[in-house]
């Protein structure tokens, strides 16, 4: 017997409606709907709970290939949000860059290291828009990273890397050696997070 048909044997067998079970499972009832009819399976989380509620080990609810398959979806799942949460924090530390001096300026011939406030060319309203969207994008992915949807995971995943890339560009392309090294730096990092992530 596969997963489906025990889970809806025993919730038969315990008198329960698809709703009762759902309220004590703490999941929504076309969840229910969903695991009895084959079409998805519960986190390890819901088979705990789901072996409390009848009594059952998880053994007697899985086979030994369904047990593969949850751990396999459920190492996915922790992978994506492990990834937002990746991609957010080190977005959010972009604020350093407005703190460290990692911006040339130049001072009677000589080129010295200052913070982004020190700069006095026009420049330097476009890094802090650049800065600044950055920041707050990854106060968006870790809010994002609570919530699951492949759609704006994927989305989220190419808008991450696509300001990093602007950042490096910009940095490049205004001769900031030092903060474009650390940008690339980053994007690499979240380049082989992206790539495990999708493995």
């Amino acid at each position: 017997m596969e997963f489906n048909e025990k889970l809806q044997y025993f919730r038969k067998k315990s008198n329960l409606t698809q709703e009762e079970l759902a309220e004590k499972l703490f999941v929504s009832r076309t969840a229910i709907s969903k695991w009895e009819s084959g079409r998805g399976m519960p986190s390890i989380s819901s088979l705990k709970a789901i072996s409390e509620v009848f009594n059952v080990s998880i053994d007697e609810l899985l086979s030994s290939e369904e047990i593969i398959e949850v751990a396999e979806k459920e190492n996915k799942e922790n992978m994506k949000s492990f990834k937002n949460i990746i991609f957010g924090i080190m977005d959010l530390m972009s604020i350093i860059f407005l703190f460290i001096p990692l911006f040339g300026k130049e001072i009677n011939g000589y080129i010295y290291l200052v913070t982004l406030f020190s700069i006095e060319q026009v420049g330097k309203y476009f890094y802090l828009i650049i800065i600044g969207v950055t920041i707050l994008y990854g106060v968006a992915e870790l809010i994002i990273s609570k919530f699951e949807n492949k759609s704006v995971d994927k989305i989220n995943s190419i808008i991450s890397l696509g300001l990093t890339s602007i950042a490096i560009i910009t940095f490049i392309a205004t001769r900031e050696p030092y903060i474009a090294f650390i940008e690339f730096c980053i994007f690499l990092i979240k380049v082989v997070v992206y790539i495990k992530q999708n493995k």
